[in-house]
């Protein structure tokens, strides 16, 4: 079960990361600055980025300044139901677990949208594709829920559907 578990958790990251590599869709607010909002919006894109980056390298560090402390992530999956976890520290542990094997991660990202809702809320959803060591090992739609916080953007709440989840090499079926 844990490596399936495990793997789920970076299919939840990596759908956060492509909920918001993001085609920009206007709306009609000023951001705090004053800005238009394709500021808000490329801002948002960079923090996504910033996570797939943390992913790749493993880079739990960078992920504790992304995601919000209280972060609600909720996975549905194909035939397995659905899971809920509250809170950054007890998804960093799990997430941790699977970040520590070698494997190395390419998410795909695909019909990307960003929404702005006011002037510290933004939206993002998407549909993914996860390849793990050149397989595609996952797929689903993703939902993420971004609030900004000063200059930044952290992602507050991601909502993941799997439609696919194929247990690579090593690890185990619950």
């Amino acid at each position: 079960m844990r490596g399936s578990a495990s793997f789920v958790s970076i299919s939840v990251i990596a759908a956060c990361v492509a909920v918001a590599a993001c085609t920009i869709e206007r709306a009609d607010v000023r951001t705090t600055s004053g800005d238009a909002p394709e500021a808000d919006t490329a801002r948002v894109r960079q923090t996504i980025e910033a996570i797939a980056t943390a992913l790749e390298r493993a880079d739990l560090t960078s992920l504790d300044t992304i995601l919000d402390d209280s972060i609600l992530v909720i996975v549905g999956e194909e035939n397995r139901g659905t899971t809920r976890t509250r809170g950054w520290q007890a998804y960093r542990g799990h997430l941790g677990d699977r970040l520590r094997r070698p494997d190395s991660y390419r998410i795909e990202l695909h019909d990307l949208t960003v929404r702005l809702a006011g002037r510290s809320t933004a939206l993002a959803t998407c549909r993914f594709a996860i390849f793990q060591g050149g397989e595609s090992s996952a797929h689903g739609f993703a939902t993420g829920i971004f609030r900004r916080a000063g200059d930044n953007w952290r992602l507050e709440h991601v909502h993941v559907s799997l439609a696919k989840v194929v247990l690579l090499v090593g690890q185990r079926a619950s």
